[in-house]
């Protein structure tokens, strides 16, 4: 093993000192810092990439910095022409400077020396329909879309797709572009995606979906780069909601829904109704005391909903899972309430995000063109016509493999909502329907984070169908857990 010299190990240090004071809001100093290391290394590809970045944003009006900045991210692409990060840097640092025409230069020639590499290809579509002087929207598209078919779930692409198709007109092609942004988990400006799907969703009427992506982007928003747009959405679209009565519960249940949805971990699926009426009803043969009206008042609520299948509108602005998530942790909570209390809590707020699901279906309809297969689907299963929507989903078209993950998605959700609403053959249908997709995407996608996830969905429904191809009863909680 080759030790390094005593030049190599005072360029890391002085790389490290740099990262550092980048990260206390140091900049400049971390500038100095990582010139230093590139002195005592000059083949150190991260200094000049962080270096160069630096002089191209920060001193960007200064000519001399600027071009400084220009060579080394040059230099650092050229030590590391498989990292997208220097790429990028140079490509944004080369329109800072006017230099469109170089800039397409570089990109060009690493589209060609890596065709199947989305990042060149979406860095293309950037700089075609979204950069300072771009002047080729329908061009930009064609790049990000063959960017997505390389990477399906390339959240950068889909929302630049986004982003182009915006400037287009094109708002039904926009909607489902930040959409699947947000499903990628993986988009580098998360809080911008919630923030124009909230405009999209306020756009059409639909206020709690709206409020949900609003606020959504606010928890996200520490750095405030945002802040005052969100702000705004969410005072013009929650005030309507607050006089109506519907704003609590709607805007937490969203954003609760926005944040899963964006999440690498899927959140609890619903149990069984009948399952959480059993034990809201156990619980309340121990709540007999009068100290304990507030959590009576709570566990009445959620069995009513339980009992109904549906959020009662007598409960639209009021969080029974908070009372009984404060209750569960509460000192003066006896010890044998607590366990059952956090059980149902947990189950609680796992049927009720399907129940407002259910309910946002039922009062505002989907945001797709009014002849599109999703907003079909959607009709359908709101009016719980569960074969019409699987016979639909059969025929969806499913050639792209981001569409063939949604078909599946959305088969095992209207398979819940099926075997909830007591039609169990249907619910096994469309369980088939979501497996085979699964099991497809999951032959494509077989490593990493997206492989495991697909082959955990393909377990997940296996177990519900069982070896027999039969329905389950999966929704029952599992044993040791609520008996």
């Amino acid at each position: 093993m080759v030790k390094p010299t005593d030049l190599e190990r005072e360029a890391a240090q002085a790389y490290s000192e740099g990262d550092r004071l980048f990260n206390a809001s140091q900049p400049e100093a971390a500038l100095a810092s990582f010139l230093r290391a590139i002195a005592l290394r000059p083949e150190h590809p991260n200094a000049k990439n962080f270096a160069g970045w630096l002089l191209t944003t920060r001193h960007r009006n200064e000519p001399a910095a600027l071009a400084h900045g220009l060579v080394l991210l040059a230099e650092a692409h050229a030590l590391a022409p498989d990292e997208p990060r220097p790429l990028y840097n140079l490509v944004e640092g080369l329109v800072a400077a006017g230099q469109r025409a170089q800039a397409f230069e570089v990109v060009d020639a690493a589209v060609l020396a890596r065709p199947h590499a989305p990042q060149p290809v979406n860095l293309r579509g950037w700089l075609r329909g979204i950069a300072d002087g771009a002047d080729d929207p329908k061009g930009a598209l064609v790049d990000l879309e063959r960017a997505i078919a390389l990477h399906s779930s390339y959240g950068d692409a889909h929302f630049n797709l986004a982003r182009v198709a915006l400037t287009l007109g094109e708002f039904g092609l926009a909607y489902r572009a930040f959409q699947d942004a947000l499903l990628s988990g993986n988009c580098w400006r998360m809080v911008e995606v919630h923030l124009r799907l909230g405009e999209l969703e306020a756009h059409r009427g639909h206020l709690r979906r709206a409020l949900g992506h609003f606020r959504r982007g606010a928890e996200l928003d520490g750095a405030g780069t945002c802040s005052a747009l969100l702000v705004a959405g969410v005072q013009t679209v929650g005030s309507p909601l607050l006089q109506s009565g519907r704003y609590f519960l709607h805007a937490m249940d969203e954003a609760r829904r926005m944040a899963s949805l964006a999440s690498r971990s899927a959140p609890d699926r619903p149990p069984p109704l009948r399952s959480l009426a059993k034990h809201a009803d156990a619980l309340l043969r121990d709540l007999e005391d009068p100290g304990f009206a507030e959590l009576r008042g709570a566990v009445e609520q959620v069995l009513a909903c339980v009992k109904a299948g549906e959020l009662l509108p007598q409960y639209s602005d009021q969080s029974p899972a908070l009372v009984l998530e404060l209750w569960a942790g509460g000192s003066r909570t006896p010890e044998p309430l607590r366990t059952p209390l956090r059980r149902l809590a947990r189950h609680w707020i796992a049927a009720q995000r399907s129940l407002y699901d259910e309910l946002i279906e039922r009062e505002e309809s989907g945001p797709e063109d009014p002849g599109s297969a999703r907003a079909r689907i959607a009709e359908l299963a709101s009016a719980r016509r569960w074969a019409e929507a699987r016979g639909e989903l059969e025929r969806f078209d499913t050639t792209d493999q981001y569409e063939m993950l949604w078909r599946g998605a959305k088969a095992e959700d209207l398979g819940d909502r099926a075997g909830r609403d007591g039609a169990s053959e249907e619910a096994q249908a469309l369980y088939r329907i979501a497996l085979a997709d699964f099991q497809q995407y999951a032959s494509w996608s077989s490593s990493g984070a997206e492989g495991m996830s697909r082959m955990l969905d393909v377990n997940r429904l296996r177990a519900r169908l069982g070896d027999d191809g039969e329905l389950r009863d999966n929704h029952e909680p599992p044993p040791g857990d609520d008996e």
